[in-house]
């Protein structure tokens, strides 16, 4: 499984549309085989959803999405996993071992239905 997170100073960028690094990992049997930083060159949005797709990626983790890209990229099979927060170190380990929750690593106030501050993004911080 190739997955992607998207990185700002080894944390997962708050804004997606504007994340210039994405983290990519193969993990395979729990572990992580390879592992490559992709800098996302364009502020186009066209052109920064080809490179994304063209990555070939199975799941996208990251902070805030907007709605227009969170709309283009559900037309692909990338499995999104947005309103994350967290060190890029500790959601790719967690990932790869099969002990993510999005629960430990959701975003401050994320939507009227989940507004908390959580204890993981607390230590954090």
């Amino acid at each position: 499984m190739k997955i992607a997170i998207t990185e700002w100073q080894g944390r997962v960028s708050p804004v997606c549309d504007a994340a210039t690094h994405l983290l990519i990992a193969d993990v395979k049997h729990r572990s992580i085989n390879n592992l490559y930083t992709v800098q996302m060159h364009s502020e186009d949005f066209h052109e920064r959803i080809r490179q994304i797709t063209a990555l070939g990626m199975d799941v996208l983790i990251c902070g805030a999405i907007s709605r227009a890209m969170k709309s283009a990229l559900s037309t692909t099979d990338i499995k999104i996993i947005p309103q994350t927060c967290g060190k890029v170190e500790d959601i790719l380990t967690t990932f790869a071992t099969g002990r993510f929750s999005q629960d430990a690593f959701l975003m401050p106030g994320c939507c009227s239905k989940c507004r908390r501050f959580t204890k993981q993004c607390r230590q954090q911080q």
